[in-house]
Order: C-alpha cells, then structure tokens, then sequence
C-alpha cells in the first residue's frame, strides 16, 4: 500500500478492521470465505475485537455472512459500491 492510501486508513480505521480488510481485499485471498477463529487467527486480533468488526462490515454490506458445519464464513460482497476503490486503496494500484 502506498504512504498516502495506508496513513489515511490508519486515521479513519481501527486495526482490527483495517487487518481484517486487508485480509478479505488482498488478490491471492479472491472469493475465499473465512469463520471468525480463523481471521482472528491469521490477523493477530482478539476474537471479540474481531466479531465486532466482521458485525459492521456486514452491516455495511461490505461482507456476506453464511453459516456451514457449525461455523458463520464471511467473504466479500463482490456487488459492494466501493469494492474496487477499497482494492486500490489496500492493493496500492
């Protein structure tokens, strides 16, 4: 991410959202869907920190929730307004 698009989000973000944004927006992450243990995990965020961020992403629609075996998975919305700007704003283009 450049300087500009990364010092911005860092003001407007709290880190947790901005990891779990940066895992969802990431080109190798594509369609994949993750359960809440599992972001918590690859971000380094507390699970409660993380439940309440994938809850205001979801309600921002930003993220789809779907449940499966027992556990909620979350991927991106690819019908979110602003999907490609958040890309180049996390991706660096």
């Amino acid at each position: 991410m450049n300087a500009t698009g990364m010092a911005s989000i860092e003001f407007i973000a709290p880190k947790t959202k901005r990891d779990i944004l940066r895992l969802f927006l990431s080109p190798k992450n594509g369609t994949d869907s993750h359960y809440q243990r599992e972001i918590s995990y690859i971000t380094g965020c507390g699970l409660h920190a993380v439940q309440c961020e994938l809850k205001k992403l979801v309600k921002a629609g930003l993220l789809s929730p779907e449940s499966r075996n027992g556990k909620k998975y979350y991927k991106i919305n690819s019908n979110f307004p602003s999907l490609n700007e958040l890309k180049s704003i996390f991706n660096g283009a």
